[in-house]
């Protein structure tokens, strides 16, 4: 049998494969495959032309490893949306006055109330000057911690001679520029953190020390955090003034740096009736989609169920390497209930870029 020439062999494998790059074509000849398959073609008719099309099909292979396959979009800011409530039945209205009554009876409560208020709550608008008032009571609610690089002969001396240079420092308020040049650091650490009600500008927090009033204020409002925000149970025991009734469900929803495994959260009470949590659940899923159309700058569209195809098309895509030609053929091979025609790879190519971003949310970038 006469020996094919290369190019005899290039449209033999075209009409199998498809397109082959000039590139690809040029390995597969230094390698010597087209020798090795005029060998074979010899030995048994139509073996030449089989272990050429293996041969090329893994050079292929390796030729469009990224290509026709999208990349993993970057990350963005996490955003997050506050929570929904519900409004209160006449349920939640009883049973928060049922807490508050048993709360206010407490001995712990009313000796609070007697020993630091004198036996007289504050109105709303005193809260913010007793709280700072209680603050500078309490005293420095800030530790120091300094940060010293010392060599092991001195390192006694140098840490006395560094807190005296940072406690002049500190006196003084010297600029952190100060600090870089003479290479002591030193950081501010809050013992704990207090929150309270700010007439007109809503939740305020502040530094706290351990041991002093304003602590003992926040152990007593811990146990109200199964029921309230730490800032209106403070609210509840200076002033008396009830916080809103007890929450009986709660929806939100968090947009991760992907903009993708989106999730909506409900906190519901379970006196509630299933009709009125499909409610709330249909409700914040239509505020979400309309969320996430403005955020991601598409219009709002009915979110429709992917089928079995479509998930399918969206994967394949992405795991399958090589070129639309490629990925056609082996889709037709492993899926031949879903197959299309071999003319028709722009189709293909089109339904797997659709289904892919209608399952990730993700523009097809390949």
């Amino acid at each position: 049998m006469t020996h094919l020439k290369p190019a005899e062999w290039k449209k033999r494998v075209r009409k199998e494969v498809g397109m082959v790059p000039n590139e690809v074509w040029a390995v597969v000849i230094e390698k010597g495959f087209v020798d090795i398959a005029n060998k074979e073609e010899e030995i048994e008719k139509g073996a030449g032309l089989g272990y050429l099309l293996e041969r090329v099909n893994d050079e292929l292979i390796s030729y469009y490893k990224y290509t026709a396959r999208p990349t993993l979009p970057k990350p963005q800011k996490i955003m997050e949306e506050t929570a929904r409530q519900l409004p209160p039945d006449k349920r939640s209205q009883a049973l928060s006055r049922i807490v508050i009554a048993l709360f206010n009876n407490r001995n712990d409560i009313q000796s609070f109330r007697k020993e630091v208020l004198n036996g007289q709550l504050l109105k709303p608008e005193e809260v913010p000057t007793w709280v700072l008032a209680m603050q500078k009571k309490d005293g420095n609610p800030v530790n120091i911690t300094l940060k010293i690089t010392a060599n092991e002969d001195n390192w006694v001396e140098e840490i006395v001679k560094q807190a005296q240079r940072v406690a002049a420092s500190l006196k003084d308020s010297r600029p952190p520029l100060y600090w870089a040049r003479s290479g002591v650091s030193f950081g501010r650490e809050y013992e704990a953190q207090l929150s309270y009600i700010e007439q007109g500008s809503g939740r305020e927090t502040v530094p706290i020390k351990k041991g002093g009033i304003l602590e003992r204020l926040k152990n007593l409002s811990k146990e109200l955090e199964a029921f309230w925000p730490e800032s209106l149970a403070v609210q509840l025991i200076l002033t008396g003034i009830s916080p809103p009734p007890i929450n009986q469900a709660r929806a939100g929803w968090k947009v991760n740096a992907y903009k993708i495994s989106n999730k909506i959260t409900l906190e519901v009470s379970p006196h509630l009736s299933g009709d009125r949590i499909k409610e709330l659940y249909l409700e914040e899923k239509k505020q979400f989609l309309k969320f996430f159309s403005k955020i991601s700058g598409k219009e709002k569209r009915k979110s429709r169920r992917l089928t079995e195809k479509h998930l399918t098309l969206a994967v394949f895509a992405v795991e399958q390497p090589g070129s639309w030609a490629m990925k056609l053929r082996k889709w037709n091979k492993e899926y031949p209930h879903w197959a299309y025609p071999n003319t028709a790879r722009s189709t293909f190519a089109r339904d797997c870029r659709a289904a892919y971003e209608r399952l990730t949310g993700w523009k097809w970038n390949g």
